[in-house]
């Protein structure tokens, strides 16, 4: 389990290092199937942090959540973002 773990976090570390662009694909033609939505949840995590997330977009997630999803994402946002 852990050198799975490890496994998807140095692949999608590698994936972000090659890639420096904000259209990147995260499901290729050559990288689908295995633990790919996991490298990709991990390559957006990484793409977020560098280059955050656009105003309308967080808009757009945060309208998709019920009020009390919605309450504690903003905390989270409050008390662990900058």
């Amino acid at each position: 389990m852990i050198g799975a773990i490890v496994g998807d976090i140095v692949g999608s570390v590698y994936e972000w290092s090659n890639i420096k662009t904000k259209a990147f694909p995260l499901f290729r033609h050559d990288s689908l199937g295995g633990d790919s939505d996991t490298m990709a949840c991990i390559t957006g995590a990484i793409a977020e942090a560098h280059y955050g997330v656009p105003a309308p977009i967080r808009q757009h997630a945060l309208d998709r959540l019920d009020s009390r999803l919605r309450a504690i994402t903003l905390r989270f946002v409050d008390q662990y973002v900058s």
